[in-house]
């Protein structure tokens, strides 16, 4: 059977061909013995157009719900909703991205008036009244979301004549919905039973915390988009230079999104630059080293981009900053602690270990708690693979098992030193895991092929899925 990677000729190229070079012949008998990269056989006619069918209900059933929460959820959320949603205006009506210190525009602080507790459209207000004196702190982030939300709220404003806000809105629920489809679409590719895949689609998907990200105006909706962009990008068919390249683009995009998004963006790098090419497999791993050593060094060295792409990308958005006009308006001095690094990195690690543990809408406790099982059969899952790799289900698993635990390591120290450094603050929050759970997430699914197993999971998340639509169509936003 073929390595996942080396569906061609190509796959076969050492590194001054752009890739990692190839391994001496082996004994065929031997060769067979070996685990491979593999997934599983190739699928029949029938299998595919089932996966396909899965795919697109799970797309729709998302973007339903998503689109139903976020007609129903009125206020603002506290995921800095307000200022996305004017970089989104500044776009649109000004040409242009916020500026160092800019202060929210017309529409967006009518948004703030009409959907606040104590106000409405009528009501008077002044940029003092709104969080950090209405300015916009959200320059650093580049336009990768904001571009592909306008790109589909625009026409959708122009035929529905719906404000630019709600359309916004449902701009948010395509590209989630986008992005739990693509987690389906890579996880059964991957070699995971479809019914357990739809169920950890759904679980994951429709989880309070997650689900309001995806419905409202936030970059951090992306998150499926991203992880499962990177994981299909990391596993393509093809050369080594391909894959490198191609998930090497993903993962700087992801970087520029948001700044949480990079650990992500390093375990994809990773994944695609240490998963078996060819004839190779990760029991011959030390053996061919020293001939892939070239190719190694520069997936681990072109894994630095995603860090570099950003910091880029922030110094210049706040090279023009005024003496004494904070860029974040003084947000992060809110958030200023008298703790130690330590209490910072300790605090990170409990808070990114629960991406979707509480909070969110609905306010359901009976999601919480699938939420906390969720998370313990994730992260377990890739911490196992990556101390025990055998108990993957191959070399793809193995691979990713370990760059995922590569990633969330990394996001324990990265987040939370980032924020105490450039602030002297502990601003990591739990939803700043969710990138890294999913890439783990479809990892963990993959392995899981049993028929039982698969249609108990898939019962569970439709289950799940139902109970998410009553709570939100019979709960109170205010």
């Amino acid at each position: 059977m073929r390595d996942i990677a080396a569906d061609d000729a190509e796959a076969h190229r050492g590194p001054d061909q752009g890739g990692p070079a190839k391994s001496e012949p082996v004994d065929e008998t031997v060769a067979a013995a070996r685990p491979v990269a593999t997934t599983k056989p190739p699928a029949t006619r029938r299998a595919r157009w089932a996966n396909l069918i899965a795919v697109l209900a799970v797309g729709i059933a998302v973007l339903v719900l998503s689109i139903i929460l976020g007609r129903a959820y009125t206020p603002l959320t506290q995921f800095d909703e307000g200022v996305h949603f004017d970089y989104i205006v500044k776009i649109l009506d000004e040409r242009g991205l916020p500026t160092v210190a800019d202060t929210l525009s017309p529409e967006t602080v009518k948004e703030y008036v009409c959907r606040g507790a104590e106000t409405t459209c009528s009501t008077p207000i002044t940029l003092d009244q709104i969080p950090v004196a209405g300015v916009n702190y959200v320059l650093m982030y580049a336009p990768v979301y904001y571009l592909l939300d306008a790109a589909v709220a625009v026409p959708l404003r122009a035929v529905t004549g719906m404000s630019l806000f709600e359309a916004a809105r449902i701009a948010s629920s395509v590209l989630y919905a986008l992005g739990s489809a693509l987690f389906l679409a890579v996880a059964i590719r991957l070699g995971a039973h479809r019914g357990a895949a739809i169920g950890i689609v759904f679980a994951i998907s429709v989880a309070p915390l997650a689900l309001l990200q995806g419905s409202t105006v936030t970059p951090d909706g992306l998150a499926p988009l991203f992880a499962a962009g990177l994981v299909w990008a990391a596993t393509l068919r093809g050369s080594w230079r391909r894959r490198i390249i191609v998930t090497v683009a993903i993962a700087v995009l992801a970087a520029l999104n948001k700044s949480n998004f990079i650990p992500l963006a390093t375990a994809g790098i990773w994944f695609a630059t240490f998963l078996p090419v060819g004839a190779q497999t990760l029991s011959t791993f030390r053996s061919d080293f020293r001939a892939n050593a070239k190719g190694y060094a520069i997936g681990v060295a072109l894994s630095l981009l995603p860090l570099l792409a950003q910091s880029a990308w922030n110094t210049w958005r706040i090279a023009g900053r005024i003496p004494g006009r904070e860029p974040d308006g003084g947000l992060n001095t809110i958030m200023y602690t008298d703790g130690s690094i330590l209490d910072a990195i300790f605090s990170g690690v409990r808070a990114l270990l629960q991406p979707i543990h509480d909070s969110g809408f609905p306010p359901s406790p009976e999601l919480w708690s699938i939420g906390y099982l969720l998370q313990a059969l994730v992260f377990g899952g890739v911490f196992l693979f990556a101390l025990r790799p055998l108990a993957a289900a191959d070399d793809t698993t193995r691979v990713g098992g370990m760059s995922a635990t590569a990633g969330i390591l990394l996001s324990f120290v990265f987040l939370p030193v980032t924020f105490y450094v450039l602030y002297h603050s502990i601003g990591t929050q739990s939803r700043y895991g969710l990138p890294l759970m999913i890439f783990a997430a479809i990892i963990v699914v993959a392995t899981i092929r049993g028929r039982v197993a698969g249609w108990v999971l898939a019962i569970s998340g439709l289950l799940v899925y139902a109970h998410t639509i009553g709570e939100v169509l019979t709960t109170p936003t205010s």
